[in-house]
């Protein structure tokens, strides 16, 4: 009770106690396709979704491929005039029935992982507030089997349970703008923003050297991001990342301490150089152009402001 705090309402004449309101920290997550969700401490919840979502997913796509070849039987004989041969493989080859059944089992397995993180969350967190990525958000895949397997569950399935759930066990959502939450670091000293912190589900910050889980950076930021007056949910990507290389440009030109690495930098600066001039950001303009001052043994770098 010392977390909670339980209300009272009256229902038909008869009073009964109502859904307690959680009161513990906020808590940030950041949505997985290997685990539900990742808490900027750290925590995984929903660890076998990623066997579950990756067995549906290949199911998907081996059921697809063996329709597909018996939708071409069937054109086939309908070309050389056997009519009632397709007709047997459509009736009894390609009927819906089973694959609606499997759809429905597969989605109610997915809630269910769903489900169960929601659970652990609460019982390891008890948050008055989660704050997430917007959960229907769509965007590009880096491959077909990661977009095939996110298109399960991204689209729909996990924005609609955590809105029951949420409603159901007592505390609120709040959904934030998730634009670089994985590629900025969460340093507030630092703030660097680029794609190359981030390599694969390892992130680390080529100025300041922090490394760390990438998802739980990205939680770590989303939570940040929910008391940011700048960036609002509908704030646009190019808007955001200027917000962002703004904020590092005026931490470095007020001369806030920075455990800046030479060689971490020149490495990332080299790495930039190697991309076609078509993909260079203006993270090359920005940041990695100016010069390094030494004060007390510190090297400290501050880029030119502006762009060129």
């Amino acid at each position: 009770r010392s977390l909670q705090e339980k209300t009272i309402r009256r229902v038909g004449g008869t009073e009964e106690i109502a859904k307690a309101f959680l009161a513990g920290e906020p808590c940030g997550l950041d949505a997985g396709v290997s685990e539900v969700f990742t808490d900027e401490q750290g925590n995984r919840y929903g660890e076998e979704f990623g066997k579950v979502i990756a067995q549906a997913s290949d199911d998907l796509c081996d059921q697809g491929r063996k329709r597909n070849k018996l939708h071409q039987l069937a054109k086939k004989a309908e070309a050389r005039g056997d009519r009632a041969q397709a007709h047997r493989i459509r009736k009894f080859n390609l009927g819906r029935k089973k694959l609606r059944g499997r759809t429905r089992r597969q989605r109610a397995e997915l809630g269910r992982q769903i489900n169960t993180a929601l659970n652990q969350i609460k019982e390891k967190r008890q948050p008055s507030v989660i704050v997430t990525e917007k959960l229907d958000l769509r965007g590009k895949a880096p491959s077909k089997k990661i977009s095939r397997r996110v298109s399960l569950w991204a689209r729909s399935l996990l924005k609609d349970r955590t809105e029951f759930k949420a409603s159901a066990e007592g505390f609120r959502r709040e959904q934030v703008n998730p634009a670089y939450s994985s590629q900025t670091c969460p340093k507030p000293a630092c703030g660097y923003v680029q794609a190359d912190n981030r390599r694969g589900d390892r992130f680390q910050c080529r100025p300041c050297g922090h490394i760390d889980d990438a998802d739980r950076v990205a939680a770590t930021n989303l939570k940040a991001r929910w008391s940011d007056a700048q960036i609002s949910l509908w704030t646009p990507k190019a808007r955001v990342k200027k917000i962002l290389l703004d904020r590092f440009n005026a931490r470095l030109e007020r001369g806030a301490p920075s455990t800046f690495r030479p060689r971490l930098f020149r490495a990332g600066l080299q790495a930039l150089r190697k991309k076609p001039a078509g993909e260079r950001n203006d993270q090359r303009n920005l940041a990695l152009r100016g010069k390094m001052l030494v004060r007390n043994g510190v090297s400290t770098f501050y880029p030119i402001s502006g762009n060129r």
